[in-house]
């Protein structure tokens, strides 16, 4: 029998499609000879999902690392779920992942909320203290200490989705001997959505002398704030102001109902370099104001419109009737010849967040090219009707990696 080159194989498994039957294909792989075995190890180990409430597949894969400790250096990416709790019960099992040389990236999504009454064990430091852990995700946590943040020495990027945090002062961190890094780490992405204003409160500690992070070349900022409180949208433009030098990538998340002068916490000049923009604009239906004023504003006062080159909306289109669009139509004419006059402008997607029924769905799409007949002739018009609530997810997956 005539053997493949290792290298073959290796590009053969590269390409297989990451969906559910991918493991089943590795693991089968895995048991045609000793030499596949060793080829295939690295991509079965390289993705690792740890659901707290799944005892059996846990306890195997622990006792596989315990057995194989090599297969710790196989780890990039780690997703960790479940019925999570930092207090007491996922220690044991949190700490059986702490020694991962090669970890990349790391996600806690808890199936529930979890609020942390206690100081979490220290199981979860190491792993947050990896060298080579570069993007890390946070969701449904309350009260999550944010000390924890100063031991990701090496993170570039960050998500934070539905998290409020417990501030350190810096007495506290004195006394539990967390000392502020001289290079902090400098971020390159930062996502932060929330329903509530600890969004305000997670920016507003970012931009103070304890924050963690260095953000001197962050580029991307999608901060969505579904709060939508005046305060929250001044802090959002506060931090868009902080970063402008580097900002490349932005989401602005104005307040829900039009404001006279939508952009009087941001200065437009900060916006010169940003080339990738998106807006969460809420576009009621049948109502006399709109928030397209907000949106025509904005654009109005871009300094240099040559330099956008993708601009996304994200739309929530309220009210429509089960027997056709009724939407506030005034405005989106101008919103056109503002966005015509952007020369570089490659794509603007249209993203409705909203659950239209099927009629609705299917008129979404000719609407909008009636209101933007210049950008749906130029091919650059793409408009998507998503039926969840996680719209910025596209765009996270591009951002996290």
């Amino acid at each position: 029998m005539t053997a493949f080159p290792a290298e073959i194989v290796e590009q053969f498994i590269s390409h297989l499609d990451p969906d559910a039957d991918r493991i089943k294909c590795l693991l089968s792989f895995s048991l045609v000879s000793q030499t596949w075995c060793a080829i295939t190890q690295p991509f079965l180990y390289r993705q690792l999902v740890l659901d707290i409430d799944e005892l059996r597949p846990t306890t195997s894969l622990i006792n596989a690392m315990s057995k194989s400790p090599h297969i710790r250096t196989y780890v990039h990416d780690l997703l960790i779920t479940g019925s999570l709790d930092l207090n007491e019960s996922s220690a044991p099992i949190l700490s059986a992942f702490n020694d991962l040389p090669s970890l990349h990236s790391l996600q806690i999504r808890p199936s529930t909320n979890i609020v942390i009454t206690r100081k979490p064990q220290i199981s979860l430091t190491p792993i947050l203290e990896s060298k080579s852990l570069t993007s890390l995700e946070l969701s449904r946590f309350d009260n999550f200490p944010a000390q924890l943040l100063y031991h990701c020495a090496a993170l570039r990027n960050l998500a934070i989705r539905r998290v409020t945090f417990q501030f350190p002062s810096k007495s506290d961190m004195d006394n539990e001997s967390i000392v502020l890094r001289p290079e902090r780490p400098m971020l390159k992405s930062l996502i932060l959505s929330t329903q509530d204003e600890g969004g305000s409160d997670t920016l507003t500690w970012f931009m103070s002398e304890l924050s963690p992070f260095d953000f001197s070349q962050l580029e991307t900022f999608i901060g969505l704030d579904r709060c939508n409180e005046t305060i929250s949208y001044e802090i959002h433009c506060n931090f868009i102001s902080h970063v402008s030098q580097s900002l490349k990538t932005v989401l602005i998340d104005p307040i829900s109902h039009s404001d006279p002068d939508p952009l009087s916490p941001l200065d437009p000049q900060q916006l010169q370099k940003i080339s990738n923009m998106t807006v969460s604009l809420v576009q009621d239906a049948a109502e006399e104001e709109s928030t397209l004023p907000w949106l025509i504003a904005l654009l109005s006062g871009l300094p240099n419109p040559d330099s956008l080159h993708n601009l996304t909306l994200l739309c929530g289109l309220y009210g429509h009737s089960t027997h056709g669009l009724d939407f506030y139509s005034i405005g989106w004419s101008e919103v056109d010849a503002l966005l015509a006059r952007c020369y570089n402008l490659k794509k603007v997607h249209i993203k409705s967040y909203d659950e239209p029924d099927d009629q609705a769905a299917g008129e979404l799409i000719p609407w909008f090219e009636g209101q933007l007949p210049t950008l749906a002739n130029k091919g650059i018009l793409s408009i998507e009707c998503s039926t969840d609530v996680t719209y910025t997810e596209s765009l996270e997956r591009q951002l996290m990696g």
